[in-house]
């Protein structure tokens, strides 16, 4: 948990930063937006190749590694007095980020009862929440009581001490684990149900990101609030977020796939009645509130499926997820600016809703079944 708050925390604290950053280094905001572009490009880059490649590594080398790395490269970014400098840093964290949210999650799959592991993922995966709710607003009060590169530093100093938690971890590795074929893995990536939870996730991403993006921009019109009070108010997306999490044994109980059908089929309409709900501060919590549970239950289920129905291959399944995640950031906020520009933010409510229905019935054809749903190590399929 504390490595995904780390890392999220670094992710998620550049967006407040980028007026300063852009006027230490006499740059527009727009070049400093680079900073953004390059992360998230490493990020989805890597964590398939890495995966890929190091399929046969311990999940906990690929932890440190990336833990470490991240660790160094945010204080490259701390004391770069160069642009070039800060971008090459901003890359490496990207890379770090990909190294480790992928073997993070992959970790929880090989070490935890399939039974009980919607609980453990969740408990996981509450770092993104703790990053929201307290990583964006810590990182900015440092940013303006000392500077940005303070921030970076904080980041730094908790990436190590992130390194020496899982130095303390065990790891009990599959038999099976290091003996998969290439094409076994091939075979294991693209089968049915992990293709599935892919596209799922894609569309999941696609709608979240699309509709964000410009979130704080349609309710400041509408309420005629500052940045500050939409900074309140998506608080209470991250409460959301962090309960479902800390609650996600109840999707051991239901079925994970039972779950994020129904998460998928409630969250699409709530898109749909979005553009009327942003008439009152107290409606807008409302929903963002809504919003956070049912994208912290899609999310913790989708990752604890596909744990189970990559099989071996969760590895390369998990880092897939990310890939298609930050394929859906460039997609969503490019296509969203461009509706949000021609029409109003009704348009990306009905994008939203529209991806989270075809989710919804791609998610309707993934059983709670495991059997016929993953493949052994030679692509025979398991018992």
């Amino acid at each position: 948990m504390l490595g995904i708050v780390v890392v999220g925390a670094d992710a998620l604290a550049l967006s407040p930063l980028l007026i300063d950053i852009a006027a230490s280094f006499h740059t527009p905001v727009e070049t400093a937006g680079l900073l953004v572009a390059a992360y998230g490009l490493a990020l989805a880059t890597t964590a398939p190749l890495v995966a890929l490649k190091f399929q046969d590594r311990p999940r906990r080398t690929l932890m440190l590694a990336g833990l470490t790395l991240l660790a160094l490269a945010a204080a490259c970014c701390a004391f770069a007095t160069w642009f070039g400098v800060l971008l090459v840093g901003r890359t490496l964290c990207g890379v770090a980020a990909g190294l480790f949210i992928p073997a993070c999650y992959a970790w929880v799959g090989d070490n935890v009862p399939y039974e009980v592991r919607g609980r453990v993922m969740g408990r996981v995966m509450a770092g993104w929440s703790i990053a929201l709710i307290c990583g964006i607003p810590a990182g900015a009060w440092i940013a303006e009581a000392f500077s940005w590169r303070a921030t970076f530093l904080a980041v730094s100093f908790l990436a190590a001490a992130a390194a020496v938690f899982v130095l303390r971890m065990s790891e009990q590795r599959p038999s099976e684990q290091g003996q998969v074929s290439i094409s076994g893995l091939l075979r294991i990536t693209l089968s049915a149900d992990v293709v599935k939870l892919l596209s799922i996730n894609f569309l999941d991403m696609l709608s979240f990101y699309g509709c964000y993006t410009f979130l704080g921009t349609a309710v400041r019109r509408e309420l005629g609030v500052g940045s500050g009070v939409f900074g309140g108010l998506v608080l209470f997306y991250g409460l959301g977020l962090l309960c479902s999490s800390l609650n996600a044994a109840v999707l051991d109980k239901v079925g994970k796939a039972a779950a994020l059908r129904a998460a998928l089929m409630l969250l699409a309409p709530l898109f749909l009645v979005m553009p009327w709900g942003l008439s009152s501060t107290l409606s807008v919590a409302v929903l963002m509130t809504l919003w956070g549970l049912l994208q912290g239950a899609i999310q913790t289920s989708s990752a604890t499926l596909m744990t189970q129905r990559a099989a071996t291959g969760r590895g390369i399944g998990l880092a897939l997820m990310s890939s298609t995640t930050y394929l859906a950031v460039a997609i969503g906020s490019s296509l969203g600016g461009r509706l949000m520009t021609a029409y109003d933010f009704g348009a990306l409510a009905v994008m939203a809703f529209a991806a989270l229905l075809l989710a919804s019935l791609i998610a309707l054809t993934i059983a709670d079944s495991a059997v016929g749903s993953t493949v052994r190590p030679g692509g025979r399929p398991a018992d």
